[in-house]
């Protein structure tokens, strides 16, 4: 399954996950999602009960967030 990273486009923070996954040497086991945070229906708020971004979410299907 590898990670996969929620995030909207533009956001640094995402950025700076992208670019230690690239440095980590797993940038290539990463999917990416988007999210909107905004949006009470998009199912960030159920793996991210402050409902931001980004939100990596491992092989195991722990979210890390914050």
């Amino acid at each position: 399954m590898g990670y996969v990273l929620r995030s909207a486009g533009p956001s640094p923070f995402a950025r700076k996950i992208r670019i230690a996954a690239s440095l980590l040497g797993i940038a290539d086991q990463m999917t990416y999602e988007g999210a909107d945070s905004m949006n009470e229906g998009d199912s960030i708020r159920q793996q991210n009960p402050l409902g931001k971004i980004p939100v990596l979410i491992t092989e195991d299907g722990v979210a890390i967030y914050d």
